[in-house]
């Protein structure tokens, strides 16, 4: 037994501090809030038929298209407002999402959202009553105050 502990007191002793258990995923790659990115926001479905789409680019510039009527809106984002879209899109980004399947209700509104940052690509969809991250539910609210309305 005496052997035992020295030889696992010996390990401990060498191993880094801070250093993860064994089988403890790796850490997501730091992206810094500077980094290029580029989002692309699907919002579809409900009983009316919505069918939008958001481009919105870390220079501050934003189109909105409502396929179903036919309208689009161009222009750039305020610098605060710019500011607090590019630390949710990173937060989400570097955190990682889980949804549910699928489901078959016709009713939902959909949203997909892609998000691109340093050229490397990420996509993500959900339905309306999902549960989401504190993340994508705040990023998601930001993007629906750009949702053409009537």
């Amino acid at each position: 037994m005496r052997n035992y502990l020295g030889f696992w007191l010996l390990i401990l002793w060498q191993a880094p501090a801070g250093a993860a258990p064994l089988g403890a995923d790796s850490p997501l790659p730091e992206e810094s809030c500077e980094a290029p990115w580029s989002l692309e926001y699907h919002i579809s479905g409900g009983f009316l038929g919505m069918r939008q789409v958001i481009r919105i680019t870390d220079d501050a510039r934003m189109s909105v298209i409502d396929e179903r009527r036919g309208r689009e809106k161009t222009g750039l984002l305020s610098p605060p407002d710019i500011e607090a879209l590019s630390r949710q899109v990173h937060a989400v980004y570097l955190t990682p999402q889980t949804f549910p399947a699928e489901s078959a209700c016709r009713d939902c509104i959909n949203h997909e959202l892609k998000l691109t940052v340093s050229g490397k690509v990420r996509n993500y969809h959900q339905q309306s009553g999902d549960a989401l991250s504190s993340d994508m539910t705040v990023l998601l609210q930001q993007l629906s105050q750009y949702v053409l309305r009537d």
